[in-house]
């Protein structure tokens, strides 16, 4: 069982979103279960006292624990109505096409905070995790919500792609301001675009989000694992698309709206998803369409280089090759902020001579011109210095240990590890070209 730490004051101000997204599938049917995620979920809620029924005055009062099952599940649901605690549960399973869940779920949230958490995720590190994000919102009156990383029995991490994204199954936010924003997904499916379009919306509000990598959520139970099928990637760039539509002005969305559905062809050419990625870029032009006619919600210039950090990108990468005396570079990691540092490096006059990605090779050949190729493939023949576009907690250390494990010159890596309690987030040095003696 996860450390549950001290959780003072709280019970009467959070309440618990156990929001469990739909199951891997097979054949077209759901597979496994989120029976002992949700158990073990519950149970930590019980023991911290945090579950169970209150009688509290407004405005505290309301449910404690809220349980979203958003897949045919029946084993998951019998398990949360026989809890102990007696959470409420709300099934999206049966629901009609066409309506936003994100509102039946938002209407129930009524106290203060809203911790959201997904099955067999529980705060869990000594200082107690819940605390410390509490506190954290407590100190800053200006920001939203503050978000984790996960880390699996198996060593595996979570956590949003963008360093700037919240992941909504470790997160602790305000009611109030998630209220002011709309709520949770507007028919998005759960996963990194609807992070990504709560995120806007939350920052449109005028206030921001801040993800700490020492803020720690574990994970105790998932379903079986199974590889994304060609329906799942088609329907997470039909939801891409429909966010880069929505907040980003129109240079972004070109280059933003290229790379996606470059990269989702790529995929195509591995997995067999011609008509799936053929109606989710069909569907999302139809977004385009209603969001242009509506009137797009596009972010301010100083909140998308927040959530980008194009500029930044751009005076890390240029510092580097001057120092380092880099004109031909590699870049390593197909990741959303991998057009940031192509931008960056061109801008600077470095070339492009190759992006090495795993996964992608060998269902694509290039990317703007730069051919792909595999990591272990990045020798130092390529090129004279190697940039880590993957700023993902999880993947980003890996990514740059493979890296220079194979190459011998100046590797820069982009990630940046922002701890609580620090205002700065901090870079970890880049790896300098060797020195030859005299």
């Amino acid at each position: 069982m996860a450390d549950i730490g001290r959780v003072n004051h709280a019970a009467a101000d959070v309440t618990v979103l156990i929001d469990a997204p739909k199951l891997p599938r097979r054949g077209g049917r759901p597979c496994g279960s989120h029976a002992q995620g949700l158990t073990a979920t519950l149970d930590w809620a019980a023991q911290s006292g945090l579950a169970g029924q209150h009688t509290l005055q407004p405005p505290h009062a309301g449910r404690s624990v809220l349980v979203v099952l958003r897949d045919d599940d029946p084993e998951a649901l019998e398990a949360v109505r026989a809890h102990p605690s007696h959470p409420d549960v709300v099934n999206l399973a049966p629901h009609r096409p066409g309506t936003d869940p994100g509102g039946v779920i938002t209407a129930a949230l009524q106290r203060p905070y809203t911790l959201a958490l997904h099955p067999g995720v529980t705060p869990g590190q000594p200082g107690d995790t819940l605390e410390r994000a509490m506190q954290s919102l407590d100190d800053q009156p200006a920001v939203a919500a503050v978000s984790g990383r996960i880390l699996r029995e198996d060593g595996a991490g979570e956590a949003h792609p963008l360093p700037a994204s919240l992941h909504l199954g470790a997160a602790l936010l305000r009611t109030k301001t998630l209220h002011d924003a709309g709520g949770l997904s507007r028919l998005l499916c759960p996963g990194g675009a609807a992070d990504l379009d709560l995120t806007c919306r939350l920052m449109r509000t005028g206030q921001t989000v801040q993800r700490f990598d020492d803020l720690i959520f574990r994970r105790q139970h998932w379903p079986t694992p199974s590889a994304p099928t060609g329906k799942q990637h088609a329907a997470a760039l039909r939801d891409a698309l429909i966010v880069i539509e929505r907040y980003f002005p129109r240079p972004m969305r070109r280059a933003l709206r290229r790379d996606a559905i470059h990269r989702a062809a790529t995929l195509q050419g591995r997995l067999g998803m011609r008509g799936d990625f053929a109606l989710a870029v069909q569907t999302a032009r139809q977004s385009a369409q209603w969001e242009h006619r509506r009137g797009r919600s596009t972010l301010h210039a100083d909140q998308l280089e927040t959530l980008l950090g194009w500029s930044r990108t751009k005076h890390i990468v240029k510092e580097w090759s001057i120092r380092e005396s880099v004109r031909r570079v590699v870049l390593a990691g197909w990741h959303p902020n991998l057009y940031a540092a192509f931008r960056a490096a061109r801008h600077v006059g470095m070339t492009v001579t190759a992006v090495a990605d795993d996964t992608l090779v060998p269902g694509g050949t290039s990317y703007r011109g730069a051919p792909l190729r595999r990591l272990r493939d990045v020798y130092d023949g390529h090129a004279e210095g190697v940039i880590v576009t993957d700023t993902h907690p999880a993947t980003a250390e890996q990514t740059a240990h493979l890296v220079e494990q194979r190459f011998a010159g100046p590797v820069l890596r982009l990630y940046e590890s922002r701890l609580l309690g620090e205002s700065v987030p901090r870079r970890r040095a880049e790896r300098p070209a060797p020195r030859l003696a005299a």
